[in-house]
């Protein structure tokens, strides 16, 4: 009876782990639509679904863009001639997906909620480590759908026939490009997560999780580089592809060291070409595919044991430093914030800049798009030799650059609550002046982003033209600076970080034009007034008094006739016609 029950109980086993299984990796999928970007489920898969799709399109312009070459013989025929067009259309998908995968940061290994969930149930960790890596993968494979969507077609009509007229090559050809893009895709996926996975297990969780936030905007900034490069080809020193046929003529051992190049070699060596490097090139993509999901499961590993239980223990400071820290933060407050409600306000937005990952991520990802496009000016420009004088368009521009993302990176932050249970403090006190509730926030931008970014210009400058021109520079900075932060939270009615607001709001995926020009408009017009004013410095004394009669207007009517006559927005209410539905 013992041994007829034990296939039974086998199978029960079984069934129960299958089940675990099924609802970990839906769990696990459905993370990948809330993370320190969006907290919102439902409105994080409609922006994913958006943004793959608009990615879609892109790829699709990529790939007709350079494919179009072998589209007749007038151009020339793809004899083993388009594996260089491959690699490229390689590279710009991993790239992308590198970005995504940097976005998705915080869930990819099983976080605090995971293991306290977790951890007193009857689940096996191989359970939860296995479900984890095909949620991944089955990401993967969402990911590399919807980039695909519209550059298989274009390859398909491009290629196949200078290979062979027969559909089923037709058909062999698409599936060919799916499986390397898959491939290509995941190989990158899974090298950062076993990146994020070594640094965890080799910084410890406290140094990490203190390190992590720079990593990831320097990540950030690197692909936001890439890609507009990619995309644009507006750095003439990004000319690496220009190099590849040489390489492979003389079979450099440089050729092997590019990940993109692993994946052309596996992509015509699956369409039958016998060239012995592509062939060396597939078996090093093959083995590269291994590689890092083993890494995975020992980082996960790791993590879930290590740092899990220990990353979110709290560190005593020492009772010098918090005093010192008390002392200064008194002397502070005592000159810039004399006003308690200024005060508190300005201590609410430096207490949650600083612990909010939400926010910190957020704002971040904007620092990274500046940091790039700085980049991207300076590779642009400098290559070529321009000369690094005070009236040089670039150098005046990158301050603006970042000037212009810090202030919209505070507005699109500053509308997600911190807390928004805490409301009811800001209820409490709504009957004093509102008026200081503002100005104590503005104070906050100007004394944390603004002041020290005015400061980083006037250390750059002064090592490049002097101290005159270095302080010209930098109080122009922060002078367009303080008014860009007056114009952009003109009537603006909530209090920063305690207020709900619905998701999408900004509709930047339909005004994402009009934000462009305003940014182009700002940076292009400010670069060329104050290069006037470097040229004409009696114009000087004209600019700042524009510039004070615009700030007093802004002072005054904000102070003295919205916020007296404007009731706190503690709600954002859904449009009528979404109510009317």
């Amino acid at each position: 009876m013992i041994l007829e029950a034990i296939p039974d109980r086998l199978t029960d086993y079984l069934r129960g782990e299958a089940r675990q299984f099924v609802i970990l990796t839906r769990h696990f999928f459905n993370r990948f639509f809330i993370n320190d970007i969006v907290a919102f489920e439902e409105q994080m898969k409609e922006k994913t679904i958006a943004a793959i799709a608009l990615l879609g399109g892109l790829c699709g312009y990529v790939a007709n863009t350079i494919f179009f070459k072998y589209a007749s013989e007038l151009f020339g025929a793809d004899i083993s001639q388009s594996w260089l067009e491959k690699c490229y259309f390689l590279f710009f998908g991993m790239l992308l997906m590198g970005f995504f995968t940097v976005l998705e940061w915080d869930v990819i290994f099983p976080d605090r909620r995971d293991y306290m969930n977790l951890a007193s149930l009857p689940v096996k960790i191989r359970t939860i480590f296995v479900s984890k890596f095909v949620s991944l993968s089955s990401f993967t494979i969402l990911f590399t759908l919807g980039i695909n969507s519209f550059a298989v077609f274009a390859v398909l009509f491009y290629l196949p026939k200078w290979y062979s007229k027969s559909v089923l090559f037709l058909l062999l050809f698409g599936v060919v490009h799916m499986a390397v893009s898959f491939a290509a895709n995941f190989f990158m996926f899974f090298a950062f997560i076993f990146l994020q996975g070594l640094l965890m297990t080799a910084l410890g969780p406290g140094l990490f999780r203190r390190l992590s936030l720079l990593v990831r905007f320097a990540l950030l900034t690197v692909f936001v580089f890439l890609l507009i490069v990619a995309v644009t080809e507006s750095v003439v020193i990004f000319r690496i592809f220009d190099t590849l046929p040489a390489l492979k003529e003389k079979n450099a051992a440089l050729l092997y060291a590019f990940p993109p190049m692993w994946f052309a070699g596996l992509y015509e060596t699956l369409l039958g070409n016998s060239d012995p490097i592509f062939h060396r090139l597939a078996l090093i993509a093959a083995a590269s595919l291994a590689i890092p999901v083993l890494g995975f499961f020992a980082a996960a590993s790791l993590s879930y044991r290590r740092h899990i239980r220990r990353a979110w223990e709290e560190k005593r400071k020492s009772a010098v430093t918090q005093k010192i820290k008390n002392s200064l933060s008194t002397v502070f407050n005592a000159v810039a914030f004399r006003n308690p409600t200024q005060r508190a306000v300005f201590s609410f937005f430096g207490k949650t800049m600083l612990r909010s990952q939400i926010h910190k991520v957020r704002f971040i990802s904007y620092l990274a798009v500046a940091m790039a496009l700085s980049l991207i000016l300076m590779a642009t420009k400098f290559v070529r030799g321009a000369p690094l004088v005070v009236t040089n368009r670039t150098l005046l521009s990158i301050p603006l650059v970042f000037s212009f993302f810090l202030v919209a990176g505070i507005r699109s932050v500053s509308s997600v609550p911190a807390a928004a249970e805490a409301r009811w403090i800001f209820r409490l006190v709504e009957f004093s002046e509102r008026k200081h509730v503002f100005i104590g926030f503005k104070k906050a931008v100007f004394f944390g982003l603004l002041g020290p970014l005015a400061l980083a210009v006037f250390i750059i400058s002064y090592l490049l033209w002097g101290w005159k021109n270095a302080g010209l520079h930098s109080f122009f900075v922060l002078t367009v600076s303080t008014l860009l932060l007056q114009a952009v939270f003109f009537r603006y009615p909530k209090i920063p970080f305690a207020c709900s607001y619905l998701p999408g709001k900004g509709r930047v995926h339909l005004f994402w034009l009009a934000y462009f020009i305003a940014f182009y408009l700002y940076v292009s017009i400010l670069c060329v007034i104050e290069k006037e004013l470097f040229l004409a410095p009696r114009n000087w004394i004209s600019f700042y008094t524009v510039m004070l009669i615009l700030l007093a207007g802004f002072k005054i009517y904000n102070d003295f006739i919205f916020s007296r006559k404007t009731p706190f927005v503690y709600d954002d209410e859904p449009e009528p016609v979404m109510v009317t539905m």
